[in-house]
């Protein structure tokens, strides 16, 4: 009887191989971590999360709405 076929999109790789890429994207995931920024300058998600959005929405209103909204959205920024 014939094995049935997975639905997922799978492979068999040599465990060697798979401990090969593991080791890279655990030492890329610390390049990232570790990466240098400017002082004055931090890194955002490439999207606005939901509390970034809902930071900038209650600037609306104020004066000033651009530098204070845009300080009010990096304020949300999830940290690490």
């Amino acid at each position: 009887m014939p094995r049935e076929q997975s639905k997922l999109n799978v492979a068999v790789v040599p465990k060697a191989a798979y401990d090969y890429l593991a080791r890279q994207l655990r030492e890329a995931e610390l390049r990232c971590q570790q990466a240098e920024h400017p002082e004055g300058w931090v890194m955002v998600p490439r999207e606005p999360t939901k509390e970034m959005l809902d930071a900038l929405n209650s600037m609306a209103q104020c004066e000033g709405f651009i530098p204070e909204g845009y300080r009010a959205m990096l304020s949300a920024v999830p940290k690490r």
